[in-house]
């Protein structure tokens, strides 16, 4: 992305929005003046983890290390943020998992992992020299900034609300952030590290762009469209107004004569005056100008590259993009994809010449006492071992994405359903494809098993549920009555009663023979789930409502309601005892539920969405996936982080909260070590950091959830 600028909105399940940055090209590298930070004192305490996002929350005692962690190469989760060093050499990006990465643009080689942030990264950008790094850190409401060349951090600015955006003014003195919220605009001075303007729009801000000359920075917002704010007045001039098309990229060209501002349905160019110049039709999520102020690229779905001349396409990049970024030479053109990849365009041919796999975005589940763990990524379903770590199979049945996923009770065998309506079951022990069953005519959303496995329940937007033999693959029998489409399905313990929720409520059928006994009125369920004893029917909403159910009579017994944002509830699992209920929530909580008083017992903050709890057989351990390619298991009684499993491309990665970890031979590969020490954080593979500290690991501490 060459010069500083952008952010905006969307992201899956959070409630406030994101996608890209626009850009901006700038004077860099040799050409640009360099601005020497002072470095304010570290905040980190000796022992304390280096973010509550990583893995080891709780680390050994290193030798002359403040603290240190593993993370892995690729991102945790969804990528969000990439700009390009001026000169070329190193690309940053920011993402889901609140880490920062610096890799080798030439060769897609990773050089170094910041940490620090306890919250996404939304935004990344060089300061005009290169030596400086800034970050968003979205829901820590922190901007950061990093030195270069050591990872050090240098200084914290703690903003009011959620940070979206960073742009560094052309000059390298002042960094302007924005956020979510109630729309805050603050400018900061890097070298004294204080507010020097703020400013409260009242809607969110998603986007910012200096001019070249920094007299005047545009905001990209909600229903105010884009404002200019002048710096030596310290007003908005300026409105620029686009009736339902709240802007979500801005970026002035490289000699402040346009302003691109990119919207839900067009992208608008205007000029210094606040004119309007011409109207492209199109969303566009994200914006970069080339350096030489010839051609506009917007992102979307795809990349167009625009002739601002004539305001037409004049190559089509096929990838979806949520941030881009020129190289200062205009040589290349990097996209942070929507398919979490690096993809770096030669320019002017518009051929890939680079794809880094940067990041990944599988789902695991596991649940205690199988040794069978899967992942979800998209269309692909693999299977580990996890006590090995190692994959088992990989299975590519779907045409599409992975929409619904059960495992029976006894572990052999996985139930799958795509956008194709069709329903595959898969055993787990050889990865084959036992079943195919392809009665319903849309897509199918809610899959459930029977306890012993002789019946699966599908249901989906054709508004009929249907009983199959998995043996067999026959239908057994069709089950009609909703009137909406079915989003959730539950087995009672026993195998009596069969409840389906939909966007009509929620009904009881009894079993085997399939007849209705009552309609409950409960909100749309994301998620149902029955307790032990058969005695609680548990229907989850996307409002965040937990309604609880007697079975017995239909009777909504209580709610319990879950604060937060966003609040909706994507798993449930009942203790073994049936005291407790675990939810599984997309504002990254885990949420403990005593059901003798019907009051919140605690909470745990994961560091994703989370898309599935389990719990040990003993009920001392909870286990939670999230979206993060993570599972976490936390003591049920101190609440204390065990250890962190990660999907990677080499195995499982099994990381205990002191650091000891344990992983597949060749797995070690994928991790590396982050040692903060006095001046700099050090990235070390495993060997090394073990020769530089002598430490040692013992992977047989690394216990996910003993008895």
């Amino acid at each position: 992305m060459s010069r500083a600028s952008l952010r905006v909105v969307g992201v899956l399940g959070l409630g406030i929005g994101l996608l890209c940055l626009a850009a901006e090209p700038r004077v860099g590298g040799a050409d640009a003046k360099e601005v020497v930070i002072p470095a304010d004192p570290l905040e980190l305490a000796t022992g304390a983890p280096l973010s509550l996002r990583t893995p080891v929350l709780r680390p050994q005692t290193l030798p002359i290390a403040r603290s240190w962690t593993w993370e892995t190469r690729r991102h945790r989760g969804t990528l969000y943020a990439v700009d390009v060093s001026p000169d070329g050499k190193l690309l940053a990006t920011g993402a889901l998992d609140g880490m920062i990465h610096l890799w080798d643009a030439s060769t897609g080689q990773l050089v170094r992992v910041l940490v620090g942030h306890n919250s996404y990264v939304y935004a990344v950008q060089f300061s005009p020299d290169g030596k400086t790094l800034a970050s968003a850190g979205s829901h820590d409401a922190t901007a950061r900034l990093w030195e270069v060349a050591s990872g050090h951090p240098l200084r914290v600015f703690r903003h009011k609300g959620y940070v979206l955006t960073v742009a560094w003014s052309h000059d390298g003195r002042v960094l302007a952030t924005s956020s979510t919220n109630s729309g805050v605009f603050t400018l900061w001075d890097v070298l004294s590290g204080k507010q020097v303007h703020e400013m409260e729009l009242g809607q969110p801000i998603h986007s910012l762009s200096w001019t070249p000359n920094d007299t005047t920075v545009a905001l990209g917002c909600t229903q105010l469209s884009t404002r200019l704010w002048q710096r030596g007045s310290g007003k908005n001039t300026t409105l620029l107004e686009q009736p339902g098309n709240t802007t979500l990229a801005v970026a002035w060209s490289p000699d402040g004569r346009i302003l691109a501002a990119g919207g839900l349905s067009t992208t608008e160019l205007w000029d210094a005056s606040g004119k309007k110049i011409t109207s492209i039709p199109g969303r566009s999520n994200c914006l970069a100008w080339s350096p030489d102020g010839r051609w506009l690229a917007v992102g979307s779905t795809a990349v167009h590259i625009l002739d601002v001349t004539t305001g037409k396409p004049i190559k089509t990049l096929p990838t979806g993009a949520r941030q881009l970024a020129w190289s200062a030479d205009g040589k290349q053109l990097w996209a942070a994809s929507t398919s979490d990849r690096l993809v770096g365009w030669d320019m002017p041919a518009g051929a890939p010449e680079r794809i880094i796999d940067a990041a990944g975005g599988e789902r695991p589940y596991w649940t205690p006492g199988h040794a069978l763990a899967y992942s979800v990524h998209e269309r692909l379903v693999t299977l580990w071992d996890i006590t090995t770590g190692k994959r088992t199979h990989v299975i590519d049945g779907h045409p599409g994405t992975v929409l619904a996923n059960a495992l029976s009770q006894s572990g052999n065998t996985l139930a799958t359903s795509s956008t194709d309506k069709i329903v595959r079951l898969w055993n787990t022990s050889t990865g084959a494809l036992t079943q195919t069953l392809a009665e319903h005519t849309d897509v199918v959303s809610a899959l459930a098993w029977s306890p012993d496995g002789r019946l699966l329940a599908t249901g989906g937007k054709d508004r009929i549920v249907r009983l199959w033999n998995p043996l067999t693959g026959t239908l057994v029998r069709t089950l009609k009555g909703h009137l909406k489409e079915v989003t959730a399905l539950a087995f009672s313990p026993n195998g009596s009663l069969l409840a389906s929720g939909a966007g009509d409520g929620t009904r009881l059928w009894g079993l085997p023979a399939g007849q209705p006994l009552r309609e409950v009125p409960t909100q749309i369920p994301t998620v149902m789930a029955f307790s032990p004893d058969g005695k609680i029917l548990a229907c989850a909403s996307a409002e965040g409502h937990i309604q609880l159910v007697n079975p017995s009579n239909g009777e909504i017994r209580t709610v319990l309601v879950q604060l937060g944002s966003p609040r909706a509830v994507y798993a449930l699992a009942f203790s073994p005892d049936g005291n407790y209920l675990a939810t599984g929530n997309a504002n990254h909580v885990v949420w403990v539920w005593n059901l003798r008083t019907n009051k919140q017992h605690f909470s745990i903050t994961d560091m994703a969405p989370v898309h599935h709890v389990a719990w040990s057989r003993s009920g001392t351990v909870l286990v939670a996936g999230s979206a993060d390619r993570s599972l976490r298991t936390w003591d049920f009684g101190s609440k204390d982080l065990r250890a962190t499993v990660v999907v990677d491309n080499h195995g499982l990665l099994a990381i205990g909260a002191t650091g000891y970890y344990r992983v597949p031979p060749g797995a070690e590969a994928d991790l590396v070590g982050v040692v903060q020490v006095s001046r700099g954080q050090q990235m070390l593979t495993p060997e090394e950091l073990a020769a530089k500290f002598r430490w040692k690991n013992v992977p047989a501490q690394v216990v996910l959830t003993g008895k």
